[in-house]
């Protein structure tokens, strides 16, 4: 989970995987409550329910996700990853242990501000 001010409006948002063992990726967009409490506006960035036959973008079990700027652009990407079965495997044949399977991915977003 990530609070950042995706949007520059000066209110703390939300990044968060939909769901820790399945497929997708919410911004929770903080608005001004009318006389009350913050309100909450879903942004969609990865479906939650992907066409798995399609050859669209999908990744699932985003465990960990950070901001940085992949590409020097002063904006900031969301990078994510999550490991090839789910669950650490420790290769030991290395001198430095490793985790076997991990994949990462970048969605740059303009909107992302650095």
């Amino acid at each position: 989970m990530i609070v950042y001010d995706v949007n520059g409006d000066g209110l703390a948002d939300v990044i968060i995987a939909w769901h820790c063992h399945h497929y997708g990726l919410v911004w929770w967009q903080q608005v001004d409550g009318a006389d009350g409490p913050p309100d909450w506006k879903q942004r969609i960035i990865l479906s939650p329910d992907p066409n798995v036959g399609a050859t669209e973008f999908r990744v699932s079990q985003l465990h960990a996700m950070d901001l940085v700027d992949m590409t020097g652009d002063g904006m900031n990407d969301i990078v994510t990853g999550k490991l090839l079965s789910g669950e650490p495997q420790i290769a030991t044949t290395s001198p430095r242990p490793v985790e076997v399977g991990t994949t990462f991915s970048v969605f740059s977003n303009p909107r992302l501000r650095a």
